[in-house]
């Protein structure tokens, strides 16, 4: 996997990119990779940037799956919520890994939310949400109890 972490940008420019929304899809990768930092500043502003993303085309999908498994949880989460507006069912790969195989939490929760945007959610799919849903983690039981009800 690419050390996305070395791409990452300064406070300066995530300053000027949350005012510049049209430049912020252009730069996502930067951005995603700022959230790797440990200053609490960058990564407050890196969140403001991607808060703005609200739908991505396909073609991002090679660049964006491999992340949702990243050790670095929050850009992990993001990940997963990004390719979730994808919303396509080739989707489903990386968030059904990220949400079987990541440790912390807060991504799996994320991979059930975005798989909840996914269409045709294939049958290795529902195993895993299945699985998730008997997870000792109240949320992640609702989350994915409320997708597979829903599924019925």
């Amino acid at each position: 996997m690419p050390n996305v972490a070395s791409h990452s940008l300064s406070l300066k420019s995530l300053q000027q990119l949350v005012t510049q929304p049209e430049l912020i899809q252009s730069q996502m990768m930067s951005i995603l990779a700022s959230l790797a930092c440990d200053d609490e500043e960058v990564i407050a502003y890196a969140n403001d940037c991607l808060e703005q993303i609200e739908q991505l085309s396909e073609d991002m999908l090679p660049q964006l799956a491999p992340l949702c498994t990243d050790p670095c949880a929050p850009l992990a989460i993001w990940a997963c919520k990004l390719v979730g507006h994808i919303a396509t069912p080739t989707c489903q790969i990386p968030l059904v890994a990220a949400l079987r195989k990541h440790r912390s939490i807060g991504v799996k929760q994320q991979a059930a939310l975005s798989l909840s945007k996914t269409p045709d959610l294939q049958p290795d799919t529902i195993e895993a949400l299945s699985a998730a849903a008997q997870s000792d983690d109240p949320r992640l039981q609702r989350i994915t109890q409320k997708l597979l009800n829903e599924l019925s």
